[in-house]
């Protein structure tokens, strides 16, 4: 089934979007160079066959010490999202395909690609689950909950908790910390007054995505240069590199 799949991956890569891709993500050696289109086009073939036998076949994979690619594990994600499933099983695939997440590009389909959380009921149910993930200690479980917040829960009253994970002193390594810019940004956007009280109160315990928070706000061209000019002045002096 993998090699299957791996061939229908190989056809549409160039070794010109490998190495864009490559640039993007260091430290990702596994990289065939597929386009995001190609892979969401292979994906909704994929989301009517069998889901559990896929899921199956890519933990099993992992488990055994084989690596994937980042394109399969876009792949897994997509399909995850999308097709059929209880709820129950689903967030249990949803924990194992977490813990194989190593690079933004697998992530960050979260913040679209979730299509069961269209599902109001489980919308609801899902939040409790997605507020583990914010209170981790692992990178790219707290960037998930940022990515998915981002898409499904930018709105009163989950910005409560949003704020809450915002501000942790010990936010897990660069790509959490940089998510927890960009939600700074979306916050700003819905509820400005809220985002602007926590900077000028110096709430956001961790100096980069303070100064990184401000600057992400900044590049919006919702934001009004009144506003910006007012933003300019709550940046903090040199704040320490990320972890």
């Amino acid at each position: 089934m993998r090699q299957q799949i791996l061939v229908r991956l190989q056809e549409k890569a160039t070794p010109k979007h490998q190495a864009f891709v490559g640039k993007l993500t260091p430290g990702v050696s596994e990289i065939l160079g597929v386009p995001m289109p190609e892979i969401r086009k292979i994906a909704r073939g994929m989301e009517k066959e069998n889901p559990r036998a896929l899921f199956s076949m890519w933990e099993k994979e992992i488990s055994s010490g084989v690596p994937l690619y980042l394109e399969e594990k876009i792949l897994w994600g997509l399909v995850l999202g999308h097709c059929s499933m209880d709820f129950h099983h689903r967030t249990e695939r949803i924990s194992s395909f977490i813990s194989t997440i190593d690079s933004w590009p697998v992530c960050d389909i979260c913040k679209t690609d979730l299509g069961f959380l269209k599902n109001q009921k489980e919308h609801d149910d899902f939040w409790p689950i997605l507020k583990g993930y914010g209170e981790s200690k692992e990178t790219y479980s707290v960037r998930f909950f940022f990515v998915c917040a981002m898409g499904y829960y930018g709105s009163p009253p989950y910005l409560e908790f949003v704020y809450h994970v915002m501000t942790r002193e010990d936010l897990p390594g660069y790509y959490a910390q940089m998510a927890a810019a960009w939600m700074m940004q979306e916050c700003y956007l819905v509820e400005p007054e809220v985002v602007e009280q926590l900077l000028r109160e110096k709430k956001i315990q961790d100096p980069f995505v303070h100064n990184k928070g401000i600057q992400k706000i900044l590049e919006s061209r919702a934001v009004s240069t009144h506003c910006k000019e007012r933003l300019k002045n709550l940046k903090i002096a040199s704040p320490p590199a990320p972890k």
